[in-house]
């Protein structure tokens, strides 16, 4: 093995080794830039206690506007309008009350399988880091995914880690409706 390829295979096991273990409610993209709007999709990747997922609960922070879930074939979609604590313009309108709670159920998705739940939003202008509070139920048992992750690596990880966006400096051209 030539000294680059040895390297290489350190860094990939460095970067293994480094990845949330116990991250296993996900969010694609992870990180997108500020104004944008677009697909949200959180991935779940195991069950509860060997069982199926049956439901889903996503709590959004009141950063994210807009939000729309999308539909999932086999499983019932509730998305109560909620009042803000800070309304806010859109298109001229001053919006009071939006989708703060998305929750899917009625499906199953076994704990051998993973499957993803998508909505989309529009995202604030200024950079932050936003935790989704994710809710999973299963046949047995339910995880919180609640606990926010430090930013700094030397930090333990949490056992049950929210779900977390990092909303980065805005795209030149303004916000997007993509």
């Amino acid at each position: 093995m030539t000294c680059l390829s040895s390297l290489l295979v350190l860094v990939a096991a460095a970067l293994l080794a480094a990845a949330p273990a116990s991250a296993h409610v996900t969010l694609e993209p992870p990180a997108a830039a500020g104004g944008a709007t677009l697909k949200l999709t959180l991935r779940v990747n195991h069950g509860c206690e060997g069982s199926a997922t049956t439901r889903l609960r996503v709590r959004l922070p009141e950063a994210l506007h807009g939000a729309r879930p999308l539909v999932k074939p086999g499983w019932s979609l509730t998305a109560p309008r909620m009042a803000l604590a800070q309304p806010y313009l859109r298109h001229g309108r001053q919006v009071t009350e939006e989708v703060r709670e998305i929750t899917w159920e009625g499906g199953s998705v076994p704990d051998a399988f993973a499957d993803e739940f998508a909505f989309v939003a529009t995202l604030p202008e200024q950079p932050q880091r936003l935790a989704l509070q994710v809710v999973q139920e299963c046949e047995r048992g339910r995880i919180e995914w609640f606990q926010v992750p430090s930013t700094d690596p030397a930090a333990a990880r949490p056992d049950h880690p929210a779900v977390m966006l990092e909303v980065l400096p805005a795209a030149a051209g303004g916000h997007d409706h993509h």
